[in-house]
């Protein structure tokens, strides 16, 4: 199953989906620097996308002919998002955002971005999303 909209293609998240590349990524301080996970293991990885099917979330792998990121919406509708270095700073954040916002139809959808992601609150914002907080490490939004 896939949702699209303009400029990507959201597909369920597959175990296939954690390649060598993938777990680069983690391994990128640049990229890591505002999320919680660094320097993953495979194991780790395939834990994660593992608890996030037991737990009713829906993970999407990202695509636009590559895979150029990953979108959550958990069981409590917060919405996480990770774009992948080559892709940032192109709209693929808004797009997918808007592609999980349009199939949700309502409801209040929640994220948390990392103070200085400033791409990242721009794409929540082009969304609809408004801050309704800020602590030391996260804005926190709400559509």
């Amino acid at each position: 199953m896939g949702l699209g909209h303009e400029m990507v293609t959201l597909r369920l998240f597959k175990e296939e989906n954690i390649t060598d590349e993938y777990l680069n990524w983690f391994k990128d301080k640049g990229f890591t620097r505002y999320l919680e996970s660094k320097n993953i293991t495979k194991q780790q990885a395939l834990e994660h996308y593992r608890q996030c099917k037991a737990d009713g979330s829906f993970f999407y792998a990202i695509y636009d002919g590559d895979h150029v990121g990953n979108i959550k919406l958990n069981a409590d509708n917060d919405l996480s998002i990770i774009i992948f270095p080559p892709y940032q700073g192109k709209g693929y954040a808004t797009d997918a955002i808007r592609a999980v916002c349009d199939a949700v139809k309502g409801g209040r959808i929640t994220a948390g971005v990392r103070c200085g992601n400033i791409g990242s609150l721009r794409a929540f914002k082009k969304n609809g999303f408004k801050v309704i907080g800020i602590t030391q490490e996260k804005y926190l939004l709400c559509k």
